[in-house]
């Protein structure tokens, strides 16, 4: 028992050291690019690409490369959209995540095969094998968890910030200018979004274009319907105004039919924990004295 605890215990602390690793790097190397290169940054970079100078950065391009040999289409795509949605956390590229998968397998299943190779013999490969498996699906689990609560906070907050839209909209504003009103009194994900929407539309891409790519990128359905509407709204010259209220609408008709499927499901969950906590200690109390009198005047 002492002996699996150990193991866990270096198999976690060995990953944990490792994106700390990882994260560090980054903020070291951003913080060090900043106050040496400052504005001269892209040139310095263009040297460097043009004079093969860094043994470091040539060997990630070479690894990356070959990961990028390696790594099935499918799973690149399925990656980039997922790395997409969680808002591309640490700027990792779909080749550094799938190798990030790899060196976590390989990390994960050296420590365990070591260690269990004391005390279990031929049976740690196998062991070793699994726990490997543990290891290529723990940054899975890290960027789902990462999809899963972008995707909340944005849900959360576009309610509010569709209203309030909707009622700078109303009293004469423009879209883009209201939408830089609501980014003001915003600082979350929804309001780096549309602020990057904008920046879009101002670089010179069309809008219809622009908003598709808001809805498509995020991977939330409220997002893409109100995406969705403000496009239609574009092109058939309906008033924003009204386009916002009736999504404004359809997102409080959406959350009281979600509130109402949560009760539901909670009314079903609930009956576990009162069979066990309640209906049995009850018949127990009940049951348990005229059982014990059953089996005296039975002589049991």
């Amino acid at each position: 028992m002492n002996a699996w605890l150990w193991m866990w215990f270096c198999v976690l602390a060995a990953i944990t050291m490792f994106f700390l690793y990882m994260d560090s790097g980054r903020k070291s190397r951003s913080k060090l690019e900043t106050m040496i290169l400052g504005s001269w940054k892209d040139h310095f970079e263009e040297e460097m690409a043009a004079t093969n100078v860094g043994a470091a950065k040539g060997f990630l391009k070479r690894f990356e490369r070959l990961t990028r040999m390696i790594m099935p289409v499918q799973a690149m795509e399925d990656i980039k959209r997922r790395l997409m949605y969680a808002g591309n956390p640490r700027a990792i590229t779909p080749e550094e995540f799938y190798s990030l998968k790899l060196a976590s397998a390989a990390v994960v299943f050296g420590l365990s095969t070591s260690l269990l190779l004391v005390s279990a013999g031929v049976r740690s490969l196998t062991l070793g094998v699994a726990a490997g498996a543990v290891g290529y699906l723990l940054p899975d689990v890290w960027l789902n968890t990462c999809v899963a609560q972008r995707k909340r906070r944005i849900e959360r907050a576009i309610l509010s910030f569709v209203d309030m839209l909707a009622l700078i909209v109303d009293a004469g504003l423009g879209l883009n200018d209201g939408i830089n009103r609501v980014c003001d009194f915003y600082a979350g994900e929804l309001a780096r979004e549309f602020q990057r929407t904008l920046k879009e539309i101002q670089m010179g891409q069309a809008v219809s274009e622009a908003f598709e790519s808001l809805g498509e990128r995020n991977g939330v359905d409220d997002l893409k319907l109100l995406a969705t509407a403000l496009v239609q709204a574009q092109k058939h010259g309906t008033p924003i105004a009204g386009v916002l209220m009736d999504q404004g609408k359809q997102l409080r008709q959406g959350r009281r039919i979600k509130a109402q499927e949560m009760v539901q499901k909670a009314m079903v969950k609930i009956l576990v924990p009162i069979i066990v906590f309640m209906f049995v200690p009850l018949m127990i109390l009940l049951l348990g004295p005229a059982s014990m009198n059953l089996f005296k005047a039975l002589g049991v």
